[in-house]
C-alpha cells in the first residue's frame, strides 16, 4: 500500500511539473513523439493481428505482475519465502526425506493414538430400540476405562485444563441450564446474546481492542 501511494504521489508531482512548465511540457511531447515513431517503425514489419496479439499478451503479463506485487493478501516477502520453500521441497533429495519423515509420523500416530483395547466395542449402527438411562451410563463408564493420559494433573499442554471440582460443578450446572439454546437465534435466546457480547468484550480488552 505504501509503495502504491508513493508511486501515485511521484506521478502527480511529475505531471504537475510538466503542466506548469511550457518547456518541460514541450520536451515531454517531443519524447513521446520519438517513442511513438520508434514503435511504429518497429511494428511496420508485422501484421495488425500480430501487433494486437502481442499487445494483449504484454497487458496480461503486466497485469499478473501487478497482481503479484500489490494485490495479494500476503506480503511479497512472505510469498517469496513460501515459494522458495515449495521449490526446495520439490528437490528429489529434500522431497524424499520429507516424505519419509511424514510416513514415519503417520505410523507413530496410528500406533500411539489409534490403538484400541481388546475389550473395546463400536456401535456401527443405530439400535432398533433406544437404550435406557442406566444403559447409557454404563456405556459411558466403559469408555471411562479406556487407556488415556491423566489430563487432570495438568501435564497435557494445550489440550484441556482442570479448573478444580468447584468450577467443574458450576460449569455443569450452567451448561445444563442452556444446553438447548441456539446462539444463532438471539431473539429467542437474549440471554445467550448478552453472555456472548460480554465474552467478546472481555477478549477485546485483553488484546487492547477498541
Amino acid at each position: 500500500m505504501l509503495v502504491k501511494a508513493a508511486f501515485f504521489f511521484l506521478l502527480l508531482v511529475f505531471l504537475g511539473i510538466i503542466w506548469e512548465s511550457p518547456t518541460a511540457r514541450h520536451q515531454f511531447l517531443e519524447e513521446v513523439y520519438v517513442v511513438r515513431s520508434y514503435i511504429n517503425k518497429s511494428c511496420k514489419q508485422y501484421e495488425p493481428w500480430q501487433v494486437i496479439a502481442v499487445s494483449i499478451g504484454i497487458t496480461l503479463i503486466l497485469f499478473q505482475i501487478y497482481q503479484f506485487l500489490f494485490c495479494a493478501d500476503e506480503s511479497l516477502w512472505n510469498r517469496t519465502r513460501f515459494g522458495v520453500f515449495r521449490l526446495v521441497r520439490r528437490l528429489p533429495f529434500i522431497g524424499s526425506k520429507i516424505s519419509k519423515e511424514l510416513k514415519k509420523s503417520r505410523e507413530i500416530f496410528k500406533r500411539e493414538f489409534l490403538k484400541t483395547s481388546p475389550t473395546e466395542t463400536y456401535h456401527l449402527s443405530l439400535p432398533d430400540k433406544g437404550l435406557s438411562h442406566e444403559e447409557v451410563l454404563q456405556e459411558l463408564e466403559k469408555m471411562d476405562d479406556l487407556p488415556k493420559l491423566d489430563w487432570r494433573k495438568g501435564r497435557v499442554s494445550g489440550c484441556a485444563y482442570n479448573c478444580g471440582d468447584d468450577i467443574t460443578k458450576l460449569a455443569i450446572e450452567v451448561y445444563g441450564r442452556y444446553c438447548w439454546t441456539n446462539p444463532l437465534h438471539i431473539g429467542v435466546f437474549p440471554e445467550i446474546r448478552k453472555m456472548e457480547a460480554e465474552v467478546v468484550r472481555w477478549c477485546a480488552q485483553i488484546f487492547n481492542g477498541g
